[in-house]
């Protein structure tokens, strides 16, 4: 009788905590408060660490409960573990101990997140559940940014939106295009496989709707990214399942036509309250006198030179605002006066060197290190399992961290917090897939 309850307060347990996971997916993405100074990322970041604590809270509940608590293994484990203890390590010698420890507790939930995602998502329902509703929430809020470039936001009125109208509930252009980066590709791995039609035919919208939104926010980082990842989902996919590719190749040319067709449309015709302007956003790629092209090599000139005085451990963990100003002057002593300079930075709008300046090369060999492990891990996958649908599945997920690490060269993705939690979503779905494996069993 006793075995019994307890069988099942573990059952109840684990069904808690992977409703909580479900609601991560959903709510500090779309939750926004106008009451507070920062209406966006200040309430995203409250709920996602309450909704993560919760579910810690559940699973230390079940650990306690289970007379034989088990822990998921993945490759992964190790690396981000040791990146995770350079971070807390950088308190000791941070130049602001203040900034370093805030920092290290917003990582920690993610992290946290991480290993609830590895051990709670254990069979093939759960990870479909969960990639799914990424995609759903990310055609949200392109749609919604679809409609804020046409002049229609009940939600936020213009002096909220930056530089653009187009934010969704994220609160800058940049932010929306950014968050589809990890999700865009796996969607688009989705449509290849064995879901009925209504399925197929939802992911297809949604992939037309975050790729028209794309085009509008102007987020040329997100273009290049995706430029590169989706071709390195086909090229994986073709090498390992031709016949895949080559039986949905009508679809494959009907489906290019029709985007292709809507961005051309969106790049030559002026729409709604802001026009794209995609070709002047393609030239202004290469001119360094207009724009973030102009100052942005200035903020990483700046990066470099501290990262230059403190090679091995860097200055501790988020500390360039703090030293920004002080390097900046440094820069620009022998330089020619910009109209246009960021007299103000968090970040480096670079994640590697954002890394090397916060953790040294020490920090940057383990932050490389987990996604060295990540590729390993997936092309091991790819090489061993046969299940078409995983192997596709696996093969998305790769090309949407790809994207990722594309994007961080010209941006601070992993301090964005619905953009991390995607990250992280997609980094821990990938190695339940890699899990699951292990028993085949579970993903039949």
């Amino acid at each position: 009788m006793c075995m019994k309850v307890m069988k099942n307060i573990s059952l109840i347990l684990n069904k808690s905590i992977n409703i909580i996971l479900l609601s991560i997916v959903v709510f500090p993405t779309v939750f926004f408060c106008k009451t507070t100074l920062d209406i966006f990322i200040l309430p995203k970041d409250m709920l996602f660490q309450v909704l993560v604590t919760m579910a810690m809270f559940l699973w230390l509940v079940k650990v306690i409960s289970d007379k034989k608590p088990s822990f998921a293994g993945s490759k992964m484990n190790v690396p981000i573990l040791v990146f995770f203890a350079i971070n807390i390590l950088s308190c000791l010698w941070s130049t602001n101990p203040d900034l370093t420890l805030n920092a290290v507790n917003k990582l920690t939930f993610f992290v946290m997140l991480y290993f609830l995602i590895i051990n709670f998502f254990k069979d093939k329902k759960q990870l479909i559940t969960a990639i799914d509703l990424l995609i759903l929430i990310a055609a949200v809020e392109a749609g919604y940014g679809i409609l804020q470039q046409f002049g229609f936001d009940p939600l936020f009125p213009l002096k909220f939106s930056g530089k653009k109208t187009i934010i969704g509930t994220l609160g800058y252009h940049n932010y929306l295009s950014e968050y589809m980066v990890p999700i865009l590709p796996v969607a688009v791995a989705r449509l290849f496989s064995n879901d009925g039609k209504r399925k197929k035919l939802f992911i297809s919208i949604a992939c037309i709707i975050m790729t028209i939104c794309i085009v509008f926010t102007g987020t040329r980082s997100v273009w290049v990214a995706l430029l590169i990842s989706i071709p390195f989902f086909l090229v994986v996919t073709s090498i390992k399942n031709g016949n895949v590719l080559e039986n949905y190749k009508k679809q494959i040319i009907i489906f290019s036509i029709i985007l292709l067709g809507i961005i051309a449309f969106l790049t030559f015709v002026p729409l709604g309250k802001n026009s794209p302007e995609v070709i002047e956003r393609i030239k202004s790629t290469f001119e360094f006198r207009r724009g973030t092209t102009r100052n942005r090599p200035v903020i990483w000139q700046t990066g470099i030179r501290m990262a230059k005085e403190r090679p091995l451990l860097g200055w501790g963990t988020d500390t360039f605002k703090y030293h920004y100003l002080d390097y900046l002057s440094q820069v620009m002593k022998n330089k020619e006066p910009l109209a246009y300079i960021v007299e103000e930075a968090e970040y480096v709008h670079n994640e590697y060197l954002q890394v090397l300046i916060d953790t040294g090369i020490i920090g940057l060999i383990m932050f490389v290190g987990i996604f060295v492990a990540y590729f390993r891990e997936g092309f091991r996958i790819i090489a061993s399992v046969r299940e078409k649908n995983a192997v596709m599945l696996i093969i998305g997920l790769m090309s949407a961290i790809l994207g990722v690490l594309i994007d961080s060269l010209f941006s601070f993705t992993f301090h964005i917090i619905p953009v991390n939690i995607a990250i992280w979503f997609v980094l821990g779905l990938s190695s339940s897939i890699g899990i699951m494996m292990s028993d085949a069993s579970n993903y039949e």
